[in-house]
């Protein structure tokens, strides 16, 4: 090891280690959502501003009910440092996906199915809470195309998703996203959900990878 690559990394060789191990690390062509999350994950704790925040962020956080039994996982956790109870969750899928031996599939169907937005209408995810949320991959990078497809998806799924009859994606009022992310293709919606004793908003954000883990 050169002394001025030591230095670089603030004299600690285990921390040039595991910075070159990433660097050496290549993007698999189609990574499974959980990998992506897990590198998102990753980013947001690592990311300056988000230290001085008053929240921790899990990926794949368990659920366990009062038995000890797995219901399911949360994909991305947001929680207050002080809360064991509060959280924001994210159930991330992929879409527009191409598999090994080149079929492809857009993955509309099961984002507002059982397995994505459904299984937070149904109380999986986010039971009594008033928002949580859904992450999109959108494998190719055309967040457009699959912010029609989603609507039109959504559309043949009404009634069991608890939306209005002219319910639909649209675009988010709060949290609003910067020109910026705007045009690298991020999208943030939002749909509405009448379930029987409350409503809940649903926050949808598109990402087109791998160009949302593009450097800032």
């Amino acid at each position: 090891m050169e002394p001025s690559a030591a230095i670089h990394c603030g004299g600690n060789p285990q921390k040039m280690d595991r910075e070159r191990k990433a660097e050496e690390r290549p993007l698999p062509v189609e990574p499974h959502e959980n990998w992506i999350t897990d590198r998102l994950a990753g980013r947001i704790l690592n990311e300056p501003l988000f230290r001085g925040l008053p929240f921790v962020v899990d990926a794949q956080k368990r659920l366990l009910d009062i038995e000890g039994n797995e219901p399911g996982r949360i994909d991305l956790c947001f929680r207050h440092r002080h809360s064991h109870r509060a959280y924001f969750a994210f159930e991330a899928k992929r879409l527009h996906v191409t598999y090994p031996g080149g079929s492809s599939s857009s993955e509309y169907s099961t984002y507002t199915s059982n397995q994505g937005m459904e299984a937070y209408v149904i109380g999986q995810y986010s039971g009594g809470f008033p928002a949580a949320g859904m992450l999109a991959y959108v494998m190719d990078g055309r967040t457009l195309d699959a912010w029609t497809g989603l609507n039109a998806s959504i559309a043949t799924r009404r009634s069991a998703l608890r939306i209005s009859a002219d319910g639909k994606l649209d675009l988010a009022q709060m949290p609003r996203l910067n020109e910026k992310d705007t045009a690298s293709g991020i999208l943030l919606g939002e749909t509405i959900h009448h379930l029987e004793n409350s409503s809940l908003q649903l926050i949808h954000l598109l990402l087109p990878y791998p160009n949302c883990f593009d450097p800032v």
